[in-house]
């Protein structure tokens, strides 16, 4: 069984309507929540859902940040 390293069990708290060409992200940072282990990303669970009938294509994407936040990939 893998081992939870990093997560966030609550509640929805609200979403975007993402269209178009638009970035959007979410970053967390180790040893937030649980401990402080240096640790890979191997799999992520998402909530996604869709409104009306899109056709377009959805890419999610895991980068690396900087100090500052900024992606580093």
């Amino acid at each position: 069984m893998a081992t939870k390293y990093e997560f966030y069990d609550g509640p929805s708290t609200g979403g975007y309507y993402i269209w178009g060409v638009n970035w959007y992200f979410q970053n967390f940072t180790v040893g937030t929540v649980g401990g402080n282990v240096a640790h890979n990303v191997i799999s992520v669970k998402l909530n996604l859902s869709k409104v009306g009938s899109p056709t377009a294509t959805m890419t999610i994407t895991i980068y690396a940040v900087d100090v500052n936040g900024k992606p580093t990939g």
